[in-house]
């Protein structure tokens, strides 16, 4: 029996627990935000909210998308 399945980049598990996915996006999400937290006073506003919402948040809205249908 298989216990978790990938598709279209949501990980999937047989007793419909998110645990796993929820785990994989804090590991990526975490990673980018460490590297935005390092340049925070390097960079202005602006560019650190465009490199929010074009590395971190396409994460969070995508599964939305795939779970909604939308």
């Amino acid at each position: 029996m298989v216990e978790t399945c990938k598709f279209l980049g949501i990980i999937i598990k047989s007793s419909i627990d998110w645990s796993d996915h929820i785990n994989l996006i804090n590991r990526k999400v975490s990673k980018t935000i460490g590297i935005l937290k390092c340049v925070r006073y390097k960079l202005p506003e602006n560019i650190l909210r465009s490199l929010y919402f074009s590395l971190v948040n396409p994460y969070y809205e995508y599964a939305l998308a795939i779970l909604y249908g939308l």
